[in-house]
Order: C-alpha cells, then structure tokens, then sequence
C-alpha cells in the first residue's frame, strides 16, 4: 500500500509530538541532517526516497497518518497511534471521537 505524501508542516508536528530534534529525526530515518531541514523548508521533494524513510521513522515511532478529507483541508492529518486525532481547522484544535 503507498503511503499518502505528507507536507512539510505535518513533518513538524508529528516531530514536535514526538519531541524529536531535526537531529533525531535525521538519525532515527537514516537520512542526513541537511535532508531533513530541506523537506521541512520545502526545498526538497516530498516523493523522494529519502521523504519516504522520514514517513517511515515517523509511523515506526507510534504516529499514524490519517488520509485527509474536508474537515482538515489537508491530505492527511497525523496523530499518536492508540489516541484520538486531534485535528486542526483555521486555528481551532479539536478531538475526533
């Protein structure tokens, strides 16, 4: 199954969830430091290798991404696995049951 291609922002939330560091997403991705700030400043491509291996620390870590619809307005929303999605609309966060 391909995964869905994440954003930039959703790079940093689910980092900022997981409290990791550029640096430990970099060593936990096997991918370098100066790859991880390119993806999350958009100056590298999202359907890259080496976004994939970023996707992947990420889900591996406990974080799961849910395919987006019109509540979001994004492609996907990402959220701890095991909990409720928090899911974020012009500025106001909410639970989904």
């Amino acid at each position: 199954m391909k995964r869905p291609i994440i954003v930039p922002a959703q790079i940093r939330a689910a980092r900022a969830m997981l409290e990791w560091s550029q640096e430990d997403l970099a060593e936990k991705s096997s991918v370098s430091l100066s790859t991880v700030r390119d993806v999350e400043s958009q100056r590298r491509p999202l359907d890259t290798a080496a976004a994939a291996e970023i996707h992947r620390a990420l889900e591996n870590a406990g974080l799961i991404f849910i395919p987006g619809a019109a509540l979001t307005g994004l492609p996907t929303s990402v959220a701890p696995s095991g909990t409720r999605a928090i899911r974020s609309r012009a500025g106001v966060s909410f639970s989904t049951p």
